[in-house]
């Protein structure tokens, strides 16, 4: 299950889509969100949704040009979350700009490592501002991450599973740990 969204600044609408590449039919609820890239919350709501096997379909149009006029298209990012079962299962985001374009402030990303055991650590980011494409990383250091590339929308967190190639205790992990986000690929 993916979901998705169609933005048009011109009306100010967002069009909500789910695609199921489940043979058989699903349902669920489809989340979104408004948040400013100084990190306020503008609208937000929900719709509960039934799709058929193999299909994709457009499950509610948004109108969001309130929050485009309060906020202004280059600082307005929309998450959306898919959940079944009370699970989130898909996330997505989209803005009314090309991405280039959206005014992104210094997020603030802290980070909170624990040791799970077996040469693993949990990894807890949070972001004071909204963070695209934030991708946690130990230099010099081959390891597998839950997940490589991802968003902090919001004041919500994130928890990344990050077990190192070779062993490592949890000092060394907490002093090689590097966060990133696109906002530290601008030339500034």
């Amino acid at each position: 299950l993916l979901v998705s969204a169609v933005e048009n600044s011109d009306s100010g609408s967002l069009e909500v889509w789910i695609s199921n590449d489940h043979f058989k039919p699903r349902e669920g609820v489809v989340r979104w969100k408004v948040v400013s890239t100084a990190g306020d919350s503008g609208s937000s709501g929900n719709v509960q949704f039934k799709i058929a096997g193999s299909r994709s379909k457009k499950i509610k149009t948004v109108d969001l040009r309130q929050d485009l006029q309060k906020i202004g298209p280059r600082n307005t990012l929309v998450s959306l979350s898919l959940e079944v079962d009370g699970e989130v299962v898909s996330t997505n985001f989209t803005t009314y700009v090309r991405p280039k374009h959206v005014t992104l402030e210094e997020p603030l990303i802290t980070t909170k490592v624990k040791d799970v055991g077996d040469n693993t650590f949990e990894v807890a980011l949070q972001a004071s501002k909204p963070a695209l494409w934030v991708w946690p990383d130990l230099p010099g250091t081959q390891a597998t991450y839950s997940d490589r590339f991802f968003h902090l929308l919001g004041k919500t967190g994130c928890t990344v599973t990050v077990a190192p190639w070779e062993p490592m205790n949890l000092r060394q992990v907490e002093e090689a740990l590097v966060v990133s986000s696109l906002r530290d690929t601008y030339q500034l």
